[in-house]
């Protein structure tokens, strides 16, 4: 078992990543959650914690959704609309109890999901975890029928400049216990995705060529994504969605 080693460090290590998290400055999410572009032929839905939120950036447009939005329009030269449903800070539990509820969207081509660090910093056991991802998939089904849902990868914690070598380790095993669970349910959603290759800043330096960056160039405050990240992180998540998911998408544009 994963985590059987550290069990008796629990308490402290908890202890550790929230005063990390709850030091850290609050930076605010943009506010420009929701974009109508006319003649929008694509509609995305983005749901989940602080990177969904854009925490880090200045505009959701340098954000994960803004960049996957164009990633969208210059491909199938359409227009693209979005509505942003996230903040800092939450779990899956906070997201199916306190904003589901909030979703303004009718319809929609495409959810995308960010969740697992809240849910690994807080140490959230695998079955409620499990309950909690359940509630939020029984929810979009219902309302969006079959509407594609694509989770994203989970952070990279073992690069988190704030964190030291002891707490990168512990949380990224944590984390790997719920990115298994995650996995283990979506076979009973066949409408629903996970990328699951591991997201770090040294791959985007290695396979974008990007001489002269480092990895705190990749982090707004040692924790939440700048806009370098949120732009690479965006073209990442597209090729996923070309290659593996089922958009039914038309270029509207002569």
């Amino acid at each position: 078992m994963r985590l059987a080693v550290a069990a008796p460090f629990m308490p402290y290590l908890y202890k550790k990543v929230d005063r990390i998290m709850t030091d850290m400055p609050d930076l605010p999410a943009p506010e420009d959650v929701r974009k109508e572009e006319e003649d929008a032929n694509v509609h995305i839905l983005s749901l989940g914690e602080s990177s969904i939120a854009s925490i880090g950036v200045q505009t959701q447009e340098e954000g994960l959704t803004g960049y996957l939005a164009k990633q969208v329009k210059n491909h199938y030269n359409t227009n693209v609309s979005y509505e942003i449903v996230a903040k800092s800070g939450y779990t899956a539990a906070k997201v199916h109890e306190e904003l589901l509820g909030d979703i303004q969207s009718q319809q929609t081509d495409l959810i995308m999901i960010g969740l697992g660090a809240n849910d690994t910093f807080k140490l959230t056991k695998p079955n409620k975890w499990r309950r909690d991802l359940e509630n939020i998939l029984s929810f979009l089904s219902k309302r969006f029928g079959n509407t594609p849902i694509v989770f994203i990868n989970m952070p990279p914690t073992t690069e988190f400049p704030v964190f030291n070598n002891m707490l990168k380790y512990f949380v990224s095993q944590q984390m790997l216990i719920l990115r298994d669970e995650l996995q283990q349910l979506l076979p009973s959603y066949p409408q629903a995705y996970y990328i699951a290759n591991k997201l770090t800043a040294e791959g985007f330096i290695k396979k974008f060529d990007l001489q002269g960056k480092r990895i705190q160039d990749f982090y707004s405050d040692g924790v939440h994504p700048s806009r370098l990240t949120y732009d690479l992180w965006a073209r990442e998540i597209f090729d996923y969605i070309l290659g593996n998911v089922p958009l039914q998408i038309k270029s509207q544009k002569s």
